[in-house]
């Protein structure tokens, strides 16, 4: 494990969040769809990249960060894309598969908030036409739509758009939650680095995402944050004691992986001048 700062971690890298996995996954094997709470840095992205990379039996998880989306059109855009990518493509099986490489070699003219203009000038409707490309996933798996920063979407959309798209957007997404057919073969998991609930509250629109599962990703506890912080440093050659971690954990508090690799890389930095590292020197 690496020490990593200011970035998603993924497969070794991650320090596994067995609890915040399991209310995920059995929120969505109860049928729900999801929203990860949670302030910034505590590792939201890098949890999403946990569910991609491994999925449980029966799912197709994609992820997609809509952060530079600046309007209801480019967020379309994006996820339209996402599901034509060969990686996800390659997850599918033969009828599905097929259905979808046909949509990939279909040439876009246009893509509006209307719907998708093809080369022949066809209309294809979004909403419509992403329930048919649900509807022919295969019926033993489902779909998994992470959606990363979709609050700052919001934003970006009100800001460069209006709140009027904005909403549609967000009604669009309430919409295809409800739908029992849709629902049945996708769930949406939304997160970012800004809340979505205070984004809503503020345009008094809470009632379109009052359906979804609100899981917290709380802090390690101190046992947690103790085997972390004794991994990290080993695994990247910094020397610290037990009682030297302890009152390392004192003082960083709040108890994400975030704040205690900043700590350790610090104390590494300090090791190179001063090997023997003691609560004075910290």
């Amino acid at each position: 494990m690496a020490i990593t700062v200011g970035q998603a971690v993924r497969n070794k890298e991650f320090w596994d969040r067995v609890d915040e996995l399991d209310d995920i996954w059995e929120a969505i094997e109860s049928g729900s769809h999801v929203l990860i709470s949670a302030p910034r840095r505590v590792g939201k992205t890098s949890i999403m990249y946990k569910i991609l990379d491994n999925p449980r039996t029966g799912y197709i998880p994609i992820y997609i960060d809509t952060e530079s989306a600046d309007s209801e059109n480019e967020f379309w855009e994006k996820l339209f894309n996402t599901l034509l990518e060969e990686n996800f493509i390659d997850k599918l099986e033969t009828k599905a598969k097929i259905l979808w490489s046909k949509l990939k070699n279909i040439r876009i003219k246009k893509i509006s908030v209307t719907g998708v203009e093809f080369a022949d000038g066809e209309m294809l409707d979004y909403k419509e036409s992403f329930k048919k490309l649900i509807k022919n996933l295969d019926s033993d798996k489902k779909l998994i739509i992470m959606i990363d920063e979709f609050a700052q979407t919001i934003e970006n959309i009100i800001k460069y758009e209006d709140t009027k798209n904005a909403l549609s957007l967000l009604k669009t997404h309430r919409e295809l939650r409800q739908d029992i057919k849709t629902s049945d073969k996708v769930k949406f998991i939304y997160a970012g680095s800004i809340g979505l609930e205070s984004v809503v509250a503020n345009m008094s629109a809470t009632k379109h995402i009052n359906d979804l599962n609100s899981v917290k990703i709380s802090p390690l506890s101190i046992d947690e944050a103790k085997k972390f912080t004794k991994e990290l440093s080993s695994n990247n050659h910094v020397n610290i004691e037990s009682n030297e971690i302890s009152y390392l954990l004192e003082k960083v508090e709040w108890l994400i992986p975030f704040y205690i690799q900043l700590i350790v890389q610090e104390v590494k930095k300090l090791q190179r001048k001063n090997p023997i590292i003691t609560n004075g020197h910290l």
